[in-house]
C-alpha cells in the first residue's frame, strides 16, 4: 500500500507464471457440433469464417521471433469452438511444435482415439472437457488413458450439471483413484455463461461442494 496518496488501499500483485514464456491464448474459431444447453451460443454457432492455415503458420513465426529476441518461449494455448473440429488443426498444432512452441488446447475429445493420439505427440498439455449431455464416458476415459500414457499434463474440466450430478460424482472419484495426477476441476454452471454472475440452480450441498472442492480460501494478507 501508499501512505496519503490515490493509490491507498491498492496492494500490488505479480502473476506467478514464468517471465520467460511469452503467451498466446488463441480462440481459433467458434464452430462446435455439440449444442449443450449451458453453453453461449458465441462459441459454437459457427458464424465466423475458419482461418487460413498459412496465415497461422506466420503468425507462429513472428510470433517466435518476437519472443527469441526478448529471450523467450512461446506457449500457445488454443481454444474456440471445438478447435478439433477444424481439418487442419492437427497441421497446425504440429508445425507450432516444430517451431519450438509449448502447445495446449481445449477440446471435447470427441474424436477417434487415433487421431487423438496423434494429437498428444505434439502438445506440452491439455484441458478435456466433460459435457454431460453428450460426451460418451467410455471413449472420454480411453482419451484420458492416451494422455496420460504420452505423459501430458492434464487438467480436466467435469461440467456439474444438476440433474447429472452424481454420474459426474462418480467419474471425479474414478478419475481421481486411476489417475493420481490428474487435475481434476468440477466446473460451475452458469445462467449468463458469457458473464457468469448467476449460477445454475444448484441445491444448497452442491453449492458448497463446488466453491470448496479445492479447499476453502483463506485470506492471509497483513496477518
Amino acid at each position: 500500500t501508499t501512505n496519503g496518496g490515490f493509490m491507498d488501499g491498492v496492494r500490488l500483485i505479480s502473476a506467478t507464471r514464468s517471465q520467460d514464456i511469452f503467451y498466446i491464448n488463441w480462440w481459433l474459431m467458434n464452430h462446435c457440433s455439440w449444442a449443450c444447453s449451458y453453453c453461449n451460443e458465441v462459441i459454437r454457432i459457427g458464424n465466423i469464417d475458419l482461418p487460413y492455415l498459412n496465415n497461422c503458420k506466420r503468425f507462429i513465426d513472428d510470433a517466435v521471433e518476437f519472443a527469441l529476441q526478448q529471450n523467450k518461449q512461446v506457449r500457445i494455448e488454443f481454444t474456440g469452438g471445438e478447435v478439433t473440429e477444424w481439418t487442419d488443426f492437427l497441421e497446425l498444432v504440429t508445425y507450432a511444435h516444430k517451431q519450438g512452441c509449448q502447445t495446449n488446447f481445449r477440446s471435447n475429445a470427441n474424436v477417434s482415439l487415433d487421431k487423438w493420439r496423434e494429437y498428444m505427440t505434439v502438445v506440452d498439455d491439455v484441458l478435456l472437457e466433460y459435457h454431460p449431455e453428450h460426451t460418451s464416458t467410455a471413449h472420454f476415459l480411453l482419451c484420458l488413458n492416451a494422455s496420460v500414457n504420452a505423459g501430458v499434463s492434464i487438467t480436466v474440466n467435469l461440467n456439474m450439471l444438476k440433474d447429472s450430478w452424481a454420474e459426474c460424482e462418480s467419474l471425479f472419484d474414478r478419475i481421481q483413484v486411476k489417475w493420481p495426477s490428474v487435475r481434476i476441476n468440477k466446473r460451475m454452471l452458469f445462467e449468463d455463461p458469457v458473464f457468469n454472475t448467476q449460477p445454475k440452480d444448484y441445491t444448497k450441498e452442491q453449492t458448497v461442494k463446488l466453491k470448496r472442492q479445492h479447499g476453502d480460501i483463506r485470506i492471509t494478507q497483513d496477518k
